[in-house]
């Protein structure tokens, strides 16, 4: 039998041998999620879905996320405010050839998926990435703007500067005025939904650039999280950082830093609930145990 199996099973025998009554959810379909992630917020959303159907004998409900990942905040609140939408088809040809999967990305700042639903999800699920790393680049001609990372354009290239000229990363100074008026269009758009935010952890990364982003950005969002109760700011301690298996990109973290993003995710919110929530707790008892154990 395979040894993680052997944990798992150990660890349920556990937790069921000390709870007398486990009341299974009753809802069919998928959980709606927004999301505003990159590979953090999407790999914690799915270890939280898989330990939640471990705890519950695989009756737990399965997610769909509706995800606008490169969508800064900034650049959403001047769509929003009528400003022209990226034209992709334009952008796309300048596209690493090595990153084709960006298009995607290029394509939710067009289409802004988030508009087409009402309020029929759960929450949303932000992490740092998009504020942290994405420079925005503005049309010459046209004046619209988008977002990536430098390096998922061609933008050395004479064609791309031609076209597009860099405004750079979102200033540190204009950080908690964006966040501001971010999260009171949420809270007036979506009064009964929480954000539940992930910092990237960047202890991995050697460039003081982003070390010194991720600090401002969790000031920020702390303060703020501070006087709003539907915002949730989720970190986790250096000591508890750690790369993927043979992958040396500072962004990709093993299965023992995700479990412990879970663990803190799960505990704050037991903390901020008012009912009592057995599902809830058994989770959270599962991938504590298995927190203490993971290697």
């Amino acid at each position: 039998m395979n040894k993680n199996n052997t944990c798992i099973k150990d660890i349920k025998r556990q937790i069921f041998s000390s709870v007398k009554t486990i009341i299974y959810p009753t809802f069919k379909s998928p959980k709606i999620i927004l999301t505003r992630s990159a590979c953090l917020g999407q790999s914690l959303l799915a270890k939280r879905f898989e330990f939640t159907n471990i705890a519950n004998d695989n009756r737990a409900s399965s997610y769909l996320t509706i995800n606008q990942q490169k969508v800064r905040v900034d650049m959403f609140l001047e769509w929003l405010a009528g400003s022209q939408r990226p034209v992709i088809e334009k952008v796309k040809q300048h596209l690493n050839p090595e990153r084709p999967y960006v298009l995607e990305m290029l394509e939710q700042q067009e289409n802004l998926p988030w508009l087409t639903i009402k309020d029929d999800f759960e929450y949303l699920l932000m992490d740092s990435f998009s504020e942290l790393t994405d420079n925005k680049f503005t049309n010459k001609k046209e004046g619209w703007s988008f977002c990536c990372h430098r390096s998922d354009m061609v933008h050395n290239s004479t064609e791309f500067q031609d076209l597009f000229f860099s405004e750079g990363l979102l200033s540190l100074s204009s950080l908690y005025d964006k966040y501001l008026a971010f999260f009171n269009w949420f809270a007036q758009q979506y009064p009964d939904k929480d954000i539940v935010f992930f910092h990237f952890p960047t202890c991995l990364d050697s460039r003081e650039i982003y070390n010194k982003r991720s600090q401002e950005i969790y000031r920020v969002i702390s303060d703020l999280s501070q006087t709003r109760k539907y915002l949730y700011s989720i970190s986790i301690s250096n000591k508890f950082v750690f790369h993927a298996p043979n992958d040396n990109f500072p962004y990709h973290f093993s299965c023992k830093t995700y479990i412990d993003f879970v663990n803190v995710w799960l505990k704050n919110e037991i903390l901020q609930r008012k009912k009592w929530n057995k599902n809830l707790f058994l989770t959270y008892l599962l991938i504590n145990l298995l927190s203490n154990r993971k290697k």
